[in-house]
């Protein structure tokens, strides 16, 4: 009976995991209220409520909760609430907050970030690292461009160079931890949020839908009303008698340009996050809050000995940066460890996410360290390399956990954060290049 009790609350917690990590943070922007969430006096309450066994609706009943406003996010006071009362698949009044904000906020990074590369191109003769890669960008759209649009346009080229760069940064997302960001933001009293915005299908849709009423302007500008009539009306068979025939079969495959262009990309992101939070849940486990302090201490640690192979290094400048950028990596993990210690937000991590990561500090270590020509250079290399996979195995077994399961875990992300890459540079290569044909294909007359 009590394996079956633990049974039940592990599938419990599993759908929620997945319901948690899948919800976006949606605001009613009539009202303001933000959808799946209840503001409580204090989080704290809620949680030792909850640890007694209590149902969410006991919970929420005991603190007298109410609706969680727009207004009342990051004030540690909004806590997670699935209702259970059926939504509709379309409502014109709910805005998923998270997606448009981040869209929003990689848009305007991407501008900076090529603003300063043309400033530094007034300011230096002879480009640099960061000129020669905005440079290379730029030419790979500009010959895309060149080799499928035949006519003289001044959109076309920024317009594809602003769809790469802008999905290309929205995909990229995916390959933070997927605990990382919904659990800095629930600390703080924001229940939900999607890290990737490409895995959002209102905002892929959107973007097709501007290509769509794009491919229609330039119908209209190159070929006229009597072109674009003659367009849909006697294409694929040219007789007026046929016209309805040819209306239903060309309007389909015209409305099918922009379902498929904001589908697909959808599709392949979602599926994209999906598989990272599955593997999270077959190789996770509930650390209590001293794992993730060893394993912020020891990410300081590492981050030191990074630090060593920096200066120890004399004879390849590249692989002094990649120490050091390694460096500030393990910085920024170790000081966001602290602070899920220091907050108590430990029962709620994946401490395996961790593992993973100095898993790859462990390869990048070992690596470094035969990039290396000076002994003291490999010296550290294997040391660390050594230290991080005595700490996974020490964890492992401290919480009956397998080291081969935390091993089979780690591969099967890695393996698949790699074969995702891909899929990020792919999707938003195939939606530039099918913007141009579709725009290419509107703007040739026919002969």
């Amino acid at each position: 009976m009590a394996n079956e009790e633990a049974k039940v609350t592990q599938e419990n917690g599993i759908t929620e995991y997945i319901n948690h990590h899948l919800q976006f943070l949606q605001v009613d922007y009539t009202t303001g209220i933000v959808q799946n969430s209840k503001k409580v006096t204090s989080v704290s309450d809620y949680n030792n409520c909850l640890s007694q066994k209590k149902s969410p609706e006991q919970c929420l009943k005991e603190l007298h909760a109410t609706d969680c406003h727009f207004s009342d996010l990051g004030t540690s006071t909004c806590v997670p609430y699935e209702s259970e009362q059926p939504q509709g698949l379309i409502n014109p009044n709910i805005i998923n907050v998270d997606s448009s904000l981040i869209s929003i906020l990689l848009g305007f990074i991407i501008l900076g970030f090529f603003g300063v590369g043309v400033k530094k191109s007034k300011e230096s003769k002879v480009p640099g690292k960061f000129l020669t890669a905005i440079e290379m960008i730029i030419e790979f759209v500009n010959q895309s461009v060149k080799d499928i649009f035949q006519v003289q346009n001044k959109l076309i080229a920024p317009l594809s160079l602003t769809v790469f760069m802008w999905v290309f940064s929205m995909n990229l997302l995916d390959l933070l931890p997927v605990d990382l960001l919904p659990n800095i933001c629930k600390s703080i009293g924001i229940p939900y949020i999607r890290v990737v915005p490409s895995a959002d299908v209102n905002i892929t849709m959107a973007m097709s839908v501007t290509i769509f009423l794009l491919i229609l302007a330039y119908t209209f500008k190159y070929k006229g009303i009597k072109g674009f009539v003659s367009d849909y009306a006697l294409h694929p068979f040219n007789t007026w008698f046929l016209a309805p025939v040819n209306i239903f079969l060309e309007g389909v495959s015209l409305l099918a340009k922009p379902v498929s262009l904001g589908l697909r990309l959808f599709g392949n992101m979602y599926a994209g996050e999906t598989i990272f939070i599955l593997i999270t849940i077959f190789f996770a486990f509930d650390p209590s809050s001293s794992s993730i302090l060893s394993v912020a201490v020891f990410n300081l640690i590492l981050a030191c000995l990074f630090l060593i192979m920096r200066f120890t290094a004399k004879d390849n400048s590249a692989v002094k940066s990649i120490n050091l950028v390694a460096f500030f990596i393990a910085i920024l993990l170790s000081a966001y460890q602290f602070y899920a210690y220091w907050y108590n937000i430990g029962s709620e991590e994946n401490v395996i996410v961790f593992y993973l990561v100095d898993l790859i500090f462990a390869a990048a270590c070992l690596a470094l360290a035969f990039l290396h020509k000076e002994n003291k250079a490999k010296l550290w290399g294997l040391i660390s390399t050594a230290a991080i996979i005595l700490l996974v195995c020490l964890g492992s077994s401290l919480y009956g956990v397998l080291p081969i399961g935390i091993v089979s875990g780690t591969i099967l992300n890695l393996v698949w954060a790699l074969f995702h890459i891909l899929i990020i540079f792919l999707q938003a290569f195939i939606f530039m290049i099918l913007t141009i044909v579709y725009l290419a294909s509107a703007s040739t007359a026919e002969e």
